[in-house]
């Protein structure tokens, strides 16, 4: 219970009275005016009833909307308490029952109840509600992103900017012969049909199918690190999520593992893995160690010929070398790819004018680092892999056009 501004204003109004007409009446008033308060309040003491479907489950970075309904005759005003990673908007009381939700983090999180102030018959009291409890939320990496490339797979089209790149035509196994796309590779143009039918034909081959996909995930300290507004290893979940949506959608078998010091999780290549995919890695978290990969490394080499993604950091040059000397065990078998993403702001520091002393010294530390990265890159496609190292929002469509390459070349 509580009054309202407009209490306060009658109250301090009614105190005035007792200048013309004496302390005694103005003392009465300001009495009559408490009464009424809190008369007023206690009419609207009942729990209103609120629906409204909260979303159960969140893709980080995306937008959500709770749309709210009030069962009562009284003014009201609603606040929805967020969370240090769920951002609500409009925030503060309000009279919208609409409010937008953005979570910048994976994992399990409880948002607060909304809360209701319901103002009296007179605006003199209100009374505050928290009416229901709280919300469980899972908020999972981009799936949204990794379901319109698996449709744009899924489709024969992969876009890219403005641009769509055909994907018909792709794999070994032939299916059928159809009307030749602009776009279409001009390797699989059928001479015969054309001449038959007078019009462009070319071949539709499908992709071999039940061919493994390995994700290692490096959840080392140096994964922690932020691209502005994700981490490392946010970049990470992202393009690996991808490329497990895309092996469902080719029906390809997908696993994963993670790990710092020592392996933290291990699930074995699977058909239509990608969603245990995204259910295994969703509350996945850098931790403060460093990263070994003696224990994944081993693992991987003794597996099943499979697609290998490495997914880690490359500026530690240190923490590189155990990778590079597993790295030609893994190619004998296995196709690699080790990702890394690009901090942008280290990207920018190498290209900015510097215009104080200290701003040459962190050129020439982000130069330092960037030339141990490309020395390290350099290694890798020496060994037989393919470095896969961009900027977070361009990896997962990287990862899925050079697992579509290896497709396209039977090395999957």
């Amino acid at each position: 219970m509580m009054p309202t501004p407009r209490a306060a204003i009658v109250t301090a109004g009614a105190a005035l009275l007792a200048i013309p007409f004496g302390g005694l009446v103005g003392a009465g008033a300001v009495i009559l005016v408490l009464v009424l308060t809190v008369v007023d309040a206690l009419g609207v003491r009942e729990v209103p009833v609120v629906a409204g479907e909260i979303p159960q489950h969140l893709a980080r970075g995306y937008e959500s909307t709770i749309e709210y309904t009030v069962e009562t005759d009284n003014r009201f005003r609603l606040r929805q308490p967020g969370t240090p990673d769920i951002t609500i908007n409009p925030q503060g009381p309000t009279s919208s029952t609409r409010f937008t939700l953005v979570a910048t983090r994976r994992g399990a999180h409880q948002l607060p109840s909304v809360v209701v102030r319901l103002f009296g018959r007179w605006g003199l009291g209100a009374w505050t509600h928290q009416p229901r409890g709280r919300s469980d939320i899972t908020v999972f990496p981009d799936v949204v992103m990794a379901r319109r490339i698996a449709y744009a797979v899924a489709r024969g089209s992969l876009r890219q900017g403005e641009r769509i790149t055909r994907r018909i035509g792709l794999g070994t196994a032939f299916d059928s012969v159809r009307e030749y796309v602009p776009g279409d590779d001009f390797r699989h143009i059928n001479w015969r049909a054309m001449l038959r039918t007078g019009q462009p034909m070319t071949n539709v081959f499908n992709f071999e199918q039940d061919r493994n996909v390995l994700c290692l995930i490096d959840q080392g300290r140096l994964m922690g690190g932020d691209l502005g507004g994700k981490t490392r290893l946010d970049a990470a979940i992202d393009a690996a999520v991808a490329v497990g949506y895309v092996a469902d959608t080719i029906g390809d078998r997908v696993g994963f593992m993670t790990f710092d010091q020592s392996l933290t999780h291990h699930l074995a290549p699977r058909r239509r893995g990608g969603e245990a995919l995204v259910r295994g890695l969703h509350a996945l978290e850098p931790t403060s160690n460093n990263t070994r990969f003696d224990e994944p490394l081993q693992i991987a080499i003794r597996a099943k010929r499979s697609f290998v993604l490495i997914f880690t950091d490359l500026l530690d040059a240190a923490a590189s070398e155990a990778l590079l000397r597993a790295v030609p065990l893994l190619t004998r078998h296995h196709s690699v790819a080790v990702v890394s993403s690009i901090d942008p702001e280290l990207e920018d520091a190498t290209l900015a004018t510097p215009a104080t002393t200290f701003d040459a010294f962190v050129s020439v530390a982000a130069h330092e680092a960037l030339n141990q990265q490309l020395e390290v890159v350099e290694q890798l496609k020496n060994l037989g892999a393919q470095p896969i190292v961009l900027r977070a929002e361009d990896l997962p469509t990287a990862c899925v056009r050079h697992y579509l390459d290896l497709k396209d070349r039977a090395r999957v």
